[in-house]
């Protein structure tokens, strides 16, 4: 159950990621970019080429860093895109698809799972209390950020937190922010 004291958190911004179906699941975070030895083997780069790219590749960090300490996060996918494509004018036509692969699979990570049925009502459950909240605070609350349509784009899809799945079939917590604004008078 959602307290006072977690409305306060989400208004001062203190909660990031407030909904995912499997919070104590430790696997890694995703990369932002591949690492410089992974690109030089799976793209067999020049000496030339590693040495231009590493720059780039540690100011983005460094720049995505800054956006998340300044809870800035809209900045992050254009440090990304602006990023890649200098990138990818640095490489040869043959390394560049198998580049942006990388680049892909190392943010987003493998695929969402799926979730149990209990999971599925979790997740439901959190969202509907999340957004009982949102609505009830509404005059404080202005905005309310998904971090993706589905599951599969989310950079959180480990656990499978957004309200669509992969194939873009509503989630039952779908249902439950739908019930939330009902509820409200929305």
């Amino acid at each position: 159950m959602i307290t006072e004291l977690d409305v306060e958190a989400i208004r001062d911004r203190r909660v990031s990621g407030a909904v995912d179906a499997n919070p104590t699941n430790d696997a890694p975070r995703p990369r932002f970019f591949p690492a410089i030895d992974e690109l030089k083997t799976k793209l067999a780069l020049t000496d030339d080429q590693a040495a231009k790219i590493s720059p780039l590749v540690d100011d983005a960090i460094t720049n995505i860093r800054a956006a998340i300490t300044a809870t800035e996060y809209q900045r992050i996918g254009e440090i990304r895109e602006a990023t890649t494509d200098a990138i990818t004018k640095l490489l040869a036509e043959g390394q560049r698809a198998p580049f942006n692969e990388l680049v892909r699979l190392s943010f987003i990570g493998p695929p969402p799972k799926l979730l149990t049925p209990e999971e599925q009502r979790a997740l439901a459950q959190r969202y509907g209390e999340i957004f009982d909240v949102f609505l009830k605070h509404r005059a404080a609350i202005t905005r309310v950020t998904f971090w993706g349509l589905r599951d599969s784009e989310s950079w959180r899809r480990r656990g499978s937190p957004l309200l669509f799945d992969a194939d873009f079939q509503r989630k039952p917590a779908y249902d439950a922010v739908i019930a939330a604004a009902k509820k409200a008078g929305l």
